[in-house]
């Protein structure tokens, strides 16, 4: 199944890596006190507060809500 130019599962896949590099980096960084994922990459060069890693991980399941809609 097309959606635009992706495929459907390809969009899956995206918004599943959104939600775990930003939920999974916003939850190291709240309980563990520890970086993790591609945020802690971003965060050598500039701080990233947690709320961040909460933003991404909304945005990835936003990206499979979304994409689940347009194929029903």
């Amino acid at each position: 199944m097309q959606v635009g130019k992706w495929r459907f599962s390809e969009v899956v896949f995206i918004g599943l890596v959104l939600v775990v590099q930003g939920l999974g980096s916003a939850l190291a960084k709240g309980v563990w006190n520890a970086n993790w994922g591609l945020l802690s990459v971003a965060e050598r060069w500039t701080p990233v507060p947690v709320w961040l890693g909460v933003a991404v991980g909304v945005a990835g399941l936003v990206v499979i809500v979304l994409s689940r809609r347009r194929v029903a």
